[in-house]
């Protein structure tokens, strides 16, 4: 099997790397670790552009605006911090949260909110400028483990972790919860709302992730793995990226095609993700690195 092009290998952090978002450039990439940094930089080359320093503990999570100029990251010392992608000046602090974020963060598609869920068991959805807090939803019987918008930006549906082990749709303005769906097996760890708008892809620790309809909540296709990374899908929803037994595959979706399969089982990875253009993807974990791979001469063969 055709192995993938490693284009760039950036070894700016101290510790291992736990997140990682593309900028909507498709030219940058910013990193969280454990070392308590923020870090953007190019894509191509690796060069650093920016670090950010503002957390006092591990960065957990990092989201960009939809345009770009903003990126907002959260860390084990409970804050969200929204800062500017060019400067690295912080324009708000959120701390309305009284426990940590893990992953689960996430800007609004018209990028003026931003929802945090956290291991307070809330999600709270506020100002991204000025971090005023507009809701908090206390729907959920354990910690939040993930979070995401609707395309339109009316709801968000929310991943539960152990005991609840539930996905809920709710109106992100009146906190109204529309559809709890409880197929998972353990905690949910990834939340995607497909193009759509009228399914959700969630994803179970070490179990199996659920394609469903939002308003039935029927579940469509089951895809299984063995990673709490989740599945990572591509923009044009065609693949996804995952990790079974500790080895990356790529997937046709909806099919039993297997694209690529790493030869051996890699380090710990706790992120990944396709570029904007969906000819790379990043991923980060405990060997403090983030590595690209070109990926577009392998989708082109299949």
């Amino acid at each position: 099997m055709q192995q993938p092009e490693v284009l760039t290998i950036y070894r700016g952090h101290r510790e291992w790397v736990s997140t990682l978002s593309w900028l909507p450039d498709g030219r940058h990439i910013v990193s969280g670790s454990a070392d308590g940094t923020v870090q953007l930089w190019e894509s191509d080359s690796g060069k650093n552009v920016l670090m950010y320093n503002g957390h006092s503990l591990g960065v957990t999570a990092v989201a960009c605006s939809p345009d770009g100029s903003s990126i907002a990251s959260a860390s084990l010392d409970t804050t969200v911090q929204v800062w500017d992608a060019q400067s690295g000046k912080t324009q708000t602090a959120y701390r309305g949260h009284s426990a940590w974020i893990r992953r689960a963060l996430a800007w609004s598609p018209h990028g003026r909110r931003i929802a945090s869920g956290s291991w307070d068991r809330t999600v709270q959805v506020w100002d991204a400028f000025s971090g005023e807090d507009l809701l908090t939803y206390r729907g959920h019987e354990g910690v939040v483990c993930a979070v995401a918008w609707s395309p339109d930006g009316r709801y968000l549906a929310s991943g539960g972790g152990i005991p609840d082990k539930s996905v809920q749709v709710w109106h992100a303005e009146a906190g109204e919860r529309l559809l709890s769906y409880r197929e998972h097996l353990s905690s949910v760890h990834s939340v995607r709302w497909m193009a759509d708008g009228k399914r959700i892809l969630s994803g179970g620790a070490r179990s199996h992730a659920c394609l469903w309809e939002v308003t039935t909540g029927k579940t469509l296709v089951l895809y299984y793995y063995s990673d709490e990374t989740g599945l990572v899908w591509s923009p044009d929803e065609q693949y996804f990226l995952c990790q079974t037994h500790g080895m990356v595959e790529i997937w046709v979706a909806h099919s039993d095609k297997c694209v690529y399969r790493s030869p051996s089982q890699m380090y710990k990875i706790n992120a990944m993700s396709w570029s904007p253009d969906g000819t790379r993807i990043a991923f980060g974990g405990h060997n403090k690195t983030v590595v690209v791979w070109n990926v577009e001469p392998l989708l082109a063969k299949s």
